[in-house]
């Protein structure tokens, strides 16, 4: 039941686009079953193995009940109050830069993979939407060359749409990997180290012998505050191997255990220290697991944007707490 989903606008640009997860590992597991079907608009080759396919369960609740024509709708909506909003306020301060909002999109186990579709989904739309206003401005760039470099004409960024999943099974092939690598390259798999669901669907289930491939980058967190980006191959073999063999393995997939991990990487990297106000209702969040409406929402968001700073952080620096792989980007 994907009924359950919150779209919400900030007052700093941004949209923040959440989808729970199912209400039990066991019943993820169970029903992991899957078979492919192309991915919309069907594209590429069945015969040369290009054609983007998708687990059938997953865009079939993304699609069911009309839940993605309301959600782009919303989105759709308020990008464009926004974007106009922020022209409105450049044009007045003079001040420079990109209008467009930024769209977080995150959610939990079968959530993750909804955001992964619904992540796909609104970079295109979004991107369809610049095109289209870019169009509207050319008769007059025609007479004017300096309305090409006026906010109004700025395309809207890739980097715009950030993807975050947590507990996420494989959603794709390797064709669907790659065009949502293309279309949202902000797409973060946040993974528990002894979590067995993002492991399945099998790699070798997919349609015609294509395997499952996972989208955007890994980030593997432990409950001791540790965590890996983008872990190499061999790495993935192994965690798999002994996730098959855990008998807590199950249990890791719950949300308190994906809180817990965040709130030891936040512990250890001195975040939650000398914090304000925001920051002590995030740690008691973490802690408690506490679910309302509005303040999990708002919460969520400052998690998502303290762990982005966190990998982004990593970049530049790989003596800290973690590690980063060669290729991580």
């Amino acid at each position: 039941n994907m009924k359950q989903h919150n779209v919400s606008k900030s007052k700093f640009n941004r949209i923040f686009v959440c989808f729970r997860g199912t209400d039990t590992a066991k019943n993820v597991v169970a029903d992991i079953k899957a078979w492919t079907v192309p991915h919309p608009p069907v594209r590429g080759s069945v015969f040369n193995g290009s054609r983007p396919m998708v687990h059938h369960g997953f865009l079939n609740s993304w699609r069911n009940d009309k839940l993605s024509e309301q959600v782009l709708d919303f989105v759709k909506k308020y990008v464009k109050e926004m974007r106009e909003s922020e022209l409105e306020e450049m044009e007045e301060n003079g001040s420079n830069g990109s209008p467009w909002p930024v769209i977080t999109v995150t959610g939990h186990s079968l959530g993750g993979s909804i955001a992964t579709l619904a992540s796909w989904d609104i970079a295109s739309k979004l991107q369809d939407m610049s095109l289209s206003l870019a169009q509207n401005h050319s008769f007059f760039a025609k007479k004017d060359d300096s309305i090409l470099s006026q906010p109004n004409t700025i395309p809207f960024p890739k980097e715009n749409v950030r993807l975050y999943s947590f507990g996420c099974p494989r959603v794709g092939n390797g064709p669907f990997a790659d065009s949502l690598n293309d279309f949202v390259p902000n797409a973060w798999n946040i993974i528990h180290d002894n979590d067995i669901v993002p492991a399945v669907p099998a790699k070798h289930s997919g349609f015609l012998g294509q395997p499952f491939k996972r989208a955007g980058r890994q980030v593997i967190i432990k409950e001791n505050g540790d965590f890996l980006i983008n872990p190499s191959r061999k790495e993935r073999r192994l965690r798999a191997v002994k996730v098959l063999r855990l008998k807590t393995s199950v249990a890791a997939h719950e949300t308190g255990h994906y809180r817990r991990g965040l709130l030891s990487i936040f512990e250890k990297e001195g975040l939650l220290d000398n914090c304000d106000d925001e920051g002590v209702v995030l740690r008691e969040s973490l802690s408690k697991g506490e679910e309302t409406q509005i303040n999990s929402l708002k919460l969520a968001a400052e998690s998502l944007d303290v762990m982005g700073q966190i990998i982004m952080d990593a970049r530049n620096d790989p003596s800290r707490s973690f590690r980063v792989l060669p290729g991580a980007t």
